[in-house]
């Protein structure tokens, strides 16, 4: 088939325009955290080994609504960023805690934003209540947050606190469960682009 030489080059570059800007806002990486979006419509994923450790010295182990973004305070993710993907184990004595903070408008009062964790492997899925925090508005969007933790296969997945349940705590944090390798993609209901994270099944040991 022949093509005329001028139109069809014009038509790949109609092409390549709409592909621009079909394109989410790209992410930021640093170290064991990885953000998307920006403004009324964001989400940043972060790796730690727990509440306690999102929290730093201050925290007394617990996520309670209208606490500070932890992950806009000082929180210092682990660094498990590696060759374009964010680690996190599925060991507890590893750092196998996801903090899921998302920027979003629409919600209603002292409501939660919602979040989606989904294992790409097993196809099994947990959502996660994220509690607003006191981070002043943006754009007319609020900023939440929770926490989810990975697992060994052997045990079982848990959806964590309903929004009238918090605070959360390490014995009712949101649990999915995932194998070595497997790839996590969390979404926020209100951001249009996912976050994805490889599982490692060993994961570096707390000392």
């Amino acid at each position: 088939m022949r093509y005329a030489g001028a139109p069809f080059v014009a038509l790949l570059a109609v092409a390549a325009l709409v592909l621009v800007a079909a394109t989410p806002n790209p992410a930021s990486f640093t170290e064991g955290r990885v953000s998307i979006g920006s403004g009324s419509s964001s989400l940043t994923v972060a790796v730690f080994a727990g509440i306690a450790d999102a929290q730093g010295e201050t925290g007394d182990g617990t996520i309670k609504a209208g606490d500070p973004a932890y992950i806009a305070n000082g929180a210092d993710p682990r660094n498990t960023f590696s060759d374009y993907d964010l680690y996190v184990s599925n060991q507890a004595k590893a750092y196998n805690a996801i903090l899921v903070t998302a920027t979003v408008a629409g919600v209603e009062g002292n409501a939660c934003a919602e979040a989606t964790v989904f294992n790409k492997g097993s196809r099994e899925s947990v959502t996660v209540m994220l509690a607003p925090t006191s981070e002043a508005a943006v754009d007319g969007a609020h900023t939440y947050q929770g926490m989810v933790e990975v697992v060994s296969r052997d045990e079982e997945n848990a959806s964590g606190p309903a929004c009238s349940e918090y605070p959360a705590d390490k014995n009712n944090l949101a649990k999915l469960r995932a194998r070595d390798g497997d790839r996590l993609a969390v979404t926020a209901r209100g951001v249009p682009s996912a976050i994805e994270l490889v599982v490692d099944g060993e994961g570096p040991e707390i000392r």
